[in-house]
């Protein structure tokens, strides 16, 4: 699995409740487990059974198509690397076919769950806490048919390898760390115009060069922490703008700081200007 980078932002702590919970789901949990077994083991057709569906789970293209489904909320560590894993070790009812969802490295017994992309349902409308978390080999998420859904909580999509990120227009919540350390290159925020807040942690540790917050008014600590963001823009719709956005520990006195380029709330501008006098550790400058 992807190990957690940097995740000590200042503000808030390390290991968030979230985690704990996840490895309770994971020993033991069946009803976390039954609801992504019902995904990953191929068509179902019990006429009995609420969650009938086409195919879903593709090993040959590591798809995992939710799309032909009706799911509206994906529960918390529904489909976590803890919890994949877990169906693969307790042989849970997993067909032959579809031992592939996890491999082994055989010289030092890491393993690695093969999904590498997922397409949500326009059903849904909410996505649980840590439901996607550590999916090192998931690339690509498609959320395009996804015209309701409006949170996506904690850690959802933690420890992945998204790259390029295209959420849809009609979210309003994401939650603590939700993309975190996911390897995210660019991202969508300027085409979300109901999404208010970047919660702590939200963006951190990926590879950002550049974000537009038009529509943001609050952002919170740690929230573009171990970015490559050289310049930013503050604009005039920003209630809150917390000085550690961008700060994590470890970071070191040679870390590249933001350019902080324009700032149209003069507030902002004066509480980030008192803020880097106090402490000029902080990961931003003023031009």
């Amino acid at each position: 699995m992807k190990k957690n980078k940097k995740f000590l932002f200042l503000g808030f702590g390390l290991v968030a409740p979230f985690i704990a919970g996840l490895t309770a789901i994971s020993c033991g949990g069946e009803k976390f487990n039954a609801f992504a077994l019902n995904y990953v083991q191929g068509p179902l057709k019990d006429p009995k059974n609420s969650t009938n569906h086409n195919q879903t789970w593709f090993a040959d293209s590591g798809l995992l198509d939710l799309s032909k489904t009706n799911i509206t909320s994906i529960p918390a560590g529904a489909f976590s690397y803890l919890v994949m894993q877990n169906l693969a070790d307790d042989g849970a009812g997993l067909p032959t076919e579809l031992k592939t969802l996890v491999t082994t490295n055989s010289s030092n017994n890491n393993k690695k769950i093969n999904i590498r992309k997922i397409i949500l349902p326009k059903t849904l409308k909410s996505i649980g806490a840590g439901a996607f978390y550590g999916l090192s080999n998931l690339e690509e998420v498609d959320f395009s048919q996804c015209n309701d859904l409006s949170q996506i909580d904690a850690e959802a999509f933690s420890n992945t390898n998204i790259k390029k990120l295209q959420l849809p227009a009609s979210l309003n919540k994401l939650g603590q760390k939700a993309f975190a350390n996911s390897g995210i290159t660019s991202v969508n925020l300027e085409d979300l115009p109901y999404l208010k807040t970047l919660t702590q942690g939200v963006f951190a540790s990926n590879k950002l060069t550049n974000i537009n917050l038009k529509n943001i008014e609050l952002v919170e600590s740690g929230a573009l922490a171990d970015n490559q963001i050289k310049t930013i823009e503050i604009p005039s719709t920003m209630k809150s703008f917390s000085p550690e956005s961008f700060d994590f520990i470890g970071a070191g006195e040679s870390a590249a700081k933001t350019l902080i380029s324009k700032i149209e709330n003069n507030e902002i501008k004066s509480f980030l200007e008192d803020a880097l006098k106090k402490n000029p550790n902080h990961l931003y400058k003023l031009s």
